[in-house]
């Protein structure tokens, strides 16, 4: 078990920082997977062989070899879904910086060169404990090499935790507002100084899929996760087409960013597009309110 694990997490440990700078999140569920699939591929990868070969000399017999992998294959498909609904399945850490990753990769060569530091005394160890003939202060020195061990075990888990840490650190203490380039449209996000994240409208009239290709990636960069309000101003397309495209990913499973509120104008008189914005956030668990001239939301140091 030990060995099979060895792999997947130096693989994952080095790719991380490539994975963040590029798509601002990580699969956790995605890693717990593959190790369930590796364990079961050679399976699917042998069906299709055989059913390939026998296909020469007939398709139902192939089809019939091939049904266990197919089944396989449906079991996969099912479990990503399942975890793609879950929320910690993906750990949004955000685009770190240069420096960032530069301190992480000096962790992560430091916890290498520990590795190496562990795995002579434990050769030393296992030398000494194969000869019959020690003498009693000899057999006191493999508990000493334990000790020591743990020791730097330790030192190197917590310099991988600190190093992840690093590299999903933002901080805040100011105000952001990032105008998103939507084309012919409009999309604002802000962050307060509290670290609470607000998008006002979310649409285009030039770009398709702006929720997919716009709006999910910038929130990723930054390294949010949770929206703590979706402002609408009105319902035109070019301000309101990305914001229910997102909507809709919420409620599919489709992402693991969540929002609390989506505030909508209290118009009497309410639109086709005002109406389907609403169920959209009903059916993504986004509670849904009315906002008119006046009103005011208090939110820490910001209003």
């Amino acid at each position: 078990w030990t060995k099979a694990l060895v792999s997947p997490i130096a693989l994952q440990l080095v790719t991380l920082p490539v994975m963040l700078k590029f798509f601002g999140e990580v699969s956790i569920a995605g890693f717990i997977l593959n190790l369930l699939v590796l364990s079961s591929v050679g399976a699917v990868l042998t069906g299709g062989m055989a059913a390939l070969l026998l296909g020469i000399l007939s398709i139902p017999a192939a089809k019939l070899v091939l049904l266990p992998a197919r089944i396989l294959l449906l079991f996969y498909e099912y479990l990503c879904s399942l975890a793609g609904k879950l929320r910690w399945s993906t750990w949004i850490g955000g685009e770190p910086e240069i420096w960032q990753i530069l301190v992480y990769y000096v962790f992560l060569i430091t916890v290498l060169f520990m590795g190496q530091y562990i795995k002579e005394p434990m050769r030393r160890e296992q030398e000494a404990g194969m000869k019959s003939e020690l003498s009693s202060r000899d057999k006191r020195i493999p508990g000493k090499i334990q000790r020591k061990l743990r020791t730097v075990r330790a030192a190197a888990g917590a310099l991988m935790i600190t190093g992840i840490l690093i590299l999903g650190f933002h901080p805040a203490g100011d105000l952001k507002v990032l105008c998103l380039d939507v084309g012919q449209g409009d999309g604002i996000l802000v962050e307060t100084p509290d670290r609470h994240c607000f998008l006002i409208d979310g649409g285009s009239s030039s770009q398709s899929d702006l929720g997919r290709y716009c709006l999910l990636p910038a929130l990723k960069s930054q390294g949010i996760s949770w929206l703590d309000g979706i402002f609408i101003s009105h319902t035109d397309q070019d301000h309101i087409n990305g914001v229910k495209e997102l909507l809709e990913y919420m409620g599919k499973g489709l992402t693991t960013i969540r929002a609390g509120y989506l505030i909508l104008p209290a118009w009497v008189e309410r639109p086709d597009a005002w109406r389907e914005l609403a169920e959209a956030a009903k059916t993504a668990g986004v509670k849904v309110v009315t906002a008119e001239k006046g009103d005011e939301l208090p939110c820490g140091r910001v209003s």
